[in-house]
């Protein structure tokens, strides 16, 4: 099945205090649904979201402060994203890989008169141990994160540059499709701590980290993830949307 299907209800169809369910509209998904007929109405119940995969985190991790390649272990992720911090001013922009395999660019931004920040992403990345690697600029500074459950064949959802902006931030999103997740990854210096509806993954490293929301965003639509800074100066990231399978 491909998908994208919808249902409409004639009027003769009762549902449990009149909420209508929301039907799995993903490719190759079920969803049971029962009627009960008194001559006159259908009185139904459902169960939905049989053989769903829901995305979920699986790793993350960094390669410290201006080291240009690590070992990262990817148990069972089939979407990574990595993000670099570069060379300043106009810079050279990285080629970032894991196993030997190119990922994609989304975005790039610079802090003002400072370095550039970049995001990638990969999917179907090797499990197991692997080297991730960023080069070009005189300096990387390299952090990555991987998602099971995550759709390998067309990513991401949506994705956007943030910022800069001083002090606390909020991060805003607004998925297209039901159960993605929303994932961040914000820069700028000193102490940072997790916001509301916002949970870190991995270790912090120079004033930067990923994060994201913790759960399907589910029907689609807008949410916000939020780090708390401790210095008032500038900071810039990036927000994607991840679909699930």
């Amino acid at each position: 099945m491909t998908g994208a299907r919808t249902v409409s209800w004639p009027g003769s169809v009762k549902w449990p205090d009149s909420e209508v369910p929301d039907l799995s509209t993903d490719a190759s998904s079920t969803d049971v649904i029962n009627f009960v007929y008194d001559g006159t109405s259908y009185f139904g119940s459902y169960d939905l979201g049989y053989n769903k995969t829901e995305i979920g985190f699986n790793s993350a991790g960094n390669c410290g402060g201006d080291v240009g390649s690590c070992s990262f272990s990817n148990s069972a992720g089939d979407l990574m994203l990595i993000t670099d911090i570069g060379d300043t001013g106009a810079g050279t922009t990285p080629s970032c890989s894991y196993n030997g395999v190119s990922a994609t660019e989304l975005d790039s931004v610079q802090e003002p008169s400072d370095r550039w920040l970049y995001i990638f992403y990969l999917t179907n990345p090797a499990t197991g141990s692997h080297t991730i690697s960023c080069t070009g600029p005189s300096f990387n500074e390299i952090s990555a994160v991987t998602y099971s459950g995550a759709n390998t064949t067309s990513q991401p959802d949506t994705h956007s540059v943030q910022g800069p902006v001083g002090s606390d931030v909020s991060y805003s999103a607004t998925s297209t499709v039901d159960n993605a997740w929303a994932v961040a990854w914000a820069y700028g210096g000193g102490t940072i701590t997790a916001g509301a509806n916002t949970t870190f993954r991995g270790t912090v490293l120079d004033g930067s980290s990923f994060a994201d929301n913790d759960g399907p965003i589910q029907p689609a639509g807008s949410v916000s993830l939020n780090y708390n800074f401790s210095n008032s100066t500038t900071h810039e990231g990036f927000v994607v949307t991840i679909k699930p399978e």
